[in-house]
């Protein structure tokens, strides 16, 4: 639960993502708005993980054991990444819903959810820690999906690049 409070300042960003490209500064402010709030979030994980604060909020504020509580830490740590990957992926989940491309947006969630089984599996094969396979296979199946996102982004860049070219 507690990991996804600083994931879930990102959720918002899809809307304003769409509702402000037409915006003063466009695309470039809102990418740099995306990826501040969520590096921000994540440096906020870090700096929990670092001064020990997940742990005084797992052992004292939710009661985890000391145990569980320092299972919980690994979990966190592995996770920091998450807010800004999913900033990045509102930024692009935006700009491809602008462009119509919603079908792209379908498929970077399907590579993102084969990502998520594999990393699952895989860690189970390994005998990893189960925190540590959650941690994991959240933290790449998002990466997973944002690159499926970057890599739908940059074929319309380079389709519509190519339509400019042939029209000139």
């Amino acid at each position: 639960g507690i990991i996804f409070l600083p994931r879930s300042i990102t959720f918002a960003l899809l809307e304003v993502v769409i509702s402000r490209l037409s915006s003063r500064g466009g695309p470039a402010a809102l990418r740099t708005f995306c990826i501040r709030i969520g590096a921000g979030a994540s440096l906020v994980m870090l700096a929990a993980w670092l001064s020990r604060a997940d742990y005084f909020v797992f052992n004292k504020v939710l009661g985890a054991s000391p145990e569980i509580a320092a299972d919980a830490r690994t979990a966190f740590l592995g996770c920091a990444l998450v807010p800004v990957l999913n900033a990045a992926m509102s930024y692009l989940r935006g700009r491809l819903t602008e462009a119509h491309m919603t079908v792209a947006r379908l498929t970077a969630i399907g590579a993102g959810m084969v990502s998520l089984i594999v990393m699952l599996i895989v860690g189970v094969i390994l005998r990893w820690q189960g925190v540590v396979v959650a941690a994991a296979a959240l933290t790449i199946s998002q990466a997973v999906e944002l690159l499926a996102l970057k890599v739908c982004w940059g074929a319309r860049s380079r389709s519509k690049l190519a339509g400019n070219t042939a029209s000139s």
